[in-house]
């Protein structure tokens, strides 16, 4: 098999359109083409060899889940396992979904401390009440990392925020002021000291 010739293709921005001798055309990126791969390089009379035809045919693999991958990311924010899971249940490869997650993370396509962002300002604004503990945990058990979980908290939680859901929270579970040990249970849940002491200051 021969590539015959390679264009850009005008409906996908950056993609490029390669036809080949046996009649197939495949779309691709550079994103997931070897760094010293340039596939300009290969329009030629010369045949492709089994591996460079393999280059081509994974890069056009991983084009396609990534357009499947940017469809869900219009309709909403993902986050990076859930996506991959996503990709490999339309019927794509681990591999090949672990490399356009990836790929879509270093383009800043795909954040999961953005997701964290959005997910938690979503839950803390709804009619039920979370400790920070419980949205902490729910954010973790999605496969959100540490350090993300904990940058979205830090972003979203402000002062005013951390005491309505404090009071929210204190509220929805019914919860008496009075009732000994509640600040250490409070603090043992995910609520900051400053805010536990200023919200007890005024309500005893």
């Amino acid at each position: 098999m021969k590539l015959l010739s390679i264009e850009l293709d005008a409906l996908l921005d950056g993609a490029l359109k390669g036809n080949f001798s046996d009649n197939n055309i495949l779309i691709f990126s550079r994103y997931y083409l070897p760094e010293d791969f340039d596939p300009y390089d290969f329009v030629s009379d010369i045949d492709l060899s089994p591996h460079e035809e393999e280059i081509f045919n994974h890069a056009s693999l991983c084009f396609k889940a990534e357009l499947s991958a940017k469809r869900l990311i219009a309709r909403a924010e993902q986050h990076s396992m859930g996506l991959r899971s996503k990709l490999i249940s339309r019927g794509f490869g681990s591999s090949i979904a672990k490399i356009v997650v990836s790929s879509l993370q270093e383009r800043c396509l795909l954040d999961d401390e953005r997701y964290g962002v959005l997910w938690l300002q979503n839950r803390i604004s709804s009619s039920s009440a979370y400790s920070p503990k419980k949205l902490l945990f729910s954010l973790r058990n999605k496969g959100i990392s540490r350090d993300d979980a904990n940058n979205a908290m830090k972003k979203v939680m402000s002062f005013d925020t951390e005491y309505a859901l404090l009071d929210k929270y204190i509220k929805k579970n019914k919860l008496l002021i009075s009732q000994p040990d509640l600040k250490y249970s409070l603090s043992y849940e995910g609520f900051s000291r400053d805010t536990l002491n200023e919200f007890f200051d005024e309500n005893t």
